[in-house]
């Protein structure tokens, strides 16, 4: 039975996914998206500009061309935020 340690924002991070933190292994997309999160929240506690995140499956799609189903008025932030997992790989991309 998977053994619950947080939940940040709308990510479950769970034992397991600490494990993989580890040298030579893939962080799990939560712990990935969680941590973006947490990015995002103290970037957007300062009063000036502001940033939206989009979790890894959304940017995912957009990134392989996908139809997004978002919603977001991108006029009303300075950075949009996403990250993708290609080959193994996690790759920023922020639109600013």
């Amino acid at each position: 039975m998977p053994v619950l340690l947080s939940g940040i924002g709308p990510y479950k991070i769970f034992f397991a996914d600490v494990n993989k933190t580890a040298p030579s292994n893939e962080f799990e997309s939560e712990v990935i998206n969680a941590y973006i999160f947490l990015l995002v929240r103290r970037f957007n506690a300062q009063p000036k500009e502001q940033a939206f995140q989009i979790d890894s499956y959304e940017m995912t799609k957009i990134w392989n061309g996908n139809k997004s189903k978002l919603k977001v008025d991108s006029t009303m932030y300075k950075y949009l935020i996403g990250i993708v997992n290609d080959h193994h790989h996690w790759t920023d991309v922020v639109n600013k």
